[in-house]
């Protein structure tokens, strides 16, 4: 009897361990074929695995040159992790993706390939750093996609993956905060070996004072030719050029500035001009339209679903407080301004103004630009460019001032670049441009807090047309080569693209639309 159960005991043995090795393989051969889109199950053996969360890395990058990788020292690399990527080669996507972070540390998209081809390949411990490179250089664009793109799924589902989670939640509640200090900027990142080039493409970022790091919002891979504030809620509307001149494709879209998510970009074809604008609600949010030519000298306004890349007849007129562009320039209107009255004239200029909601009237050393002028977010003082008199130059300054809408007590900034493009930060700041550059100052005392440059310059509101004689001088700050597409050849957004875009791991493929979240 003994030796009956001695044998049992050992046949027993040896068939728990033929299983135990059908589980370790992941249960059949499809799952070890890199082509295949399959990525490994997750073993009891594997949810044992205690895995400590990863360091955080900062967001964003310390320059904007930083986001100029596809032109850097790794793009050479990249272009064979694309190509290798064609050939569903994982291991060559992972290698040639390698060789281009280590030739260009702040290539973030060879860091999310690299992380791709390793889910391709099923290797999950070492999928962590790349990831990690990825959504920190650029949170909106890859750190939201790892939490739902379905190649990700057995990833999420593994201690590697549960670790991940864990610390992407606290890298989506940095990203919020830093969003809510941050000054918005158009940028163009210039490579180094292209300095200084008008053809490189402009887009929207945010920066960081704190941290002091640029993070990109817009990947529109053309030329940011001006930017809309909504009314009442944290949405950032924008308009795109892609190509130059008459032949040049304009795209309009919106980010939610609360959590840097991008709408899916409207392309409205070769327009000659189209002026945008928010129209305020008090019962939802504001409603993002805008106005077309449709011939014969009328014009159509159109309401834009920013949020899903589409567009319905709108009953018009067009709200005021917009932004028009026409010949790859943009020009501001903002009148008339809330609880103050002016003289302003055919030009939107006037000698003095006078502050409804304390009855002081305002006589400014020089005469106001109207369309510059804007309250600050907590309506204790307005900012606005006052316009030197006489004859311009090609590079007209002006002076920004603010005055204390309580005492009427005036206060000189300094000298910005012509026509004057004014932002406040919050209540205590304001910043406007200077010599290509932003200067961000304390609105009480006039004291400089920051000055942020590079690239190939800066800007607030896009790129604005000069008055009187720069009115013919070219206003192209930036200017998108025709026949260069730009950095991002991909639909913008963080939802699924219809056609899957280069350099996603093919995580793309047979995905439907759908649309941007709320």
């Amino acid at each position: 009897m003994a030796m009956v159960l001695g044998t049992l005991m050992r046949v027993r043995a040896v068939l728990l361990a033929g299983l135990a090795g059908i589980a370790a393989c992941g249960g059949g051969a499809a799952h070890d074929d890199p082509g295949s889109g399959a990525s490994p199950s997750v073993t009891p053996s594997d949810a044992a695995i205690q895995v400590p969360d990863p360091a955080m890395r900062p967001l964003g990058a310390p320059s904007l040159d930083a986001y100029a990788y596809r032109h850097g020292p790794g793009a050479a690399a990249y272009a064979r992790a694309l190509a290798s990527e064609k050939r569903d080669d994982w291991a060559g996507v992972v290698a040639a993706c390698r060789e281009a972070r280590a030739a260009d540390p702040a290539h973030v998209d060879a860091a999310w390939l690299e992380a791709a081809g390793l889910a391709r390949q099923g290797a999950m411990a070492d999928m962590l750093e790349p990831l990690g490179i990825a959504a920190a250089g650029d949170w909106a664009k890859w750190g939201e996609r790892s939490l739902t793109l379905p190649l990700f799924a057995d990833f999420r589902a593994s201690p590697y993956g549960a670790a991940w989670l864990r610390v992407a939640e606290k890298y989506r509640d940095a990203y919020g905060a830093a969003l809510a200090r941050a000054v918005i900027a158009i940028g163009r990142p210039v490579a180094s070996k292209h300095p200084r080039d008008p053809r490189q493409p402009s887009e929207v970022f945010a920066y960081d004072p704190v941290d002091k790091r640029w993070l990109r919002l817009t990947r529109s891979g053309g030329t940011i030719a001006a930017v809309l504030d909504a009314p009442g809620a944290p949405f950032l509307a924008y308009v795109a050029l892609r190509g130059a001149g008459a032949s040049a494709r304009v795209r309009i879209g919106a980010i939610d500035r609360a959590s840097g998510k991008v709408g899916r970009e409207l392309d409205l074809g070769a327009q000659p001009r189209l002026a945008l604008a928010w129209r305020p609600s008090k019962n939802g949010e504001p409603s993002l339209e805008v106005e077309l030519p449709a011939g014969h000298h009328a014009s159509a306004v159109w309401r834009v679903d920013w949020r899903r890349g589409s567009k319905t007849r709108g009953k018009g007129p067009l709200p005021g407080h917009g932004v028009a562009v026409a010949g790859g320039a943009a020009s501001r209107d903002r009148l008339p301004i809330a609880n103050v009255t002016a003289d302003w004239d055919d030009d939107h200029v006037a000698s003095a103004f006078r502050i409804e909601t304390s009855g002081k009237t305002i006589e400014p050393p020089k005469v106001v630009d109207g369309d510059t002028m804007t309250w600050s977010p907590d309506g204790v003082r307005l900012a606005y460019a006052s316009l030197p008199e006489g004859p311009c130059t090609a590079r007209q300054h002006v002076r920004v001032e603010v005055v204390h809408a309580a005492t009427g007590k005036l206060r000189s900034l300094g000298t910005a670049d012509a026509p004057g493009q004014v932002r406040w930060v919050d209540g205590g700041r304001v910043a406007y441009v200077v010599d290509d550059a932003i200067r961000v100052v304390d609105a009480s005392t006039g004291a400089e807090i920051a000055r942020l440059a590079g690239g190939g310059g800066l800007a607030l509101d896009g790129l604005v047309r000069g008055r009187g004689c720069d009115a013919d001088a070219d206003p192209a700050v930036f200017s998108a080569d025709p026949g260069d597409p730009g950095d991002d050849d991909e639909p913008p957004g963080d939802d699924e693209a219809a056609e899957p875009p280069r350099g996603d791991g093919g995580m793309f493929d047979a995905q439907p639309a759908s649309p941007a979240p709320r």
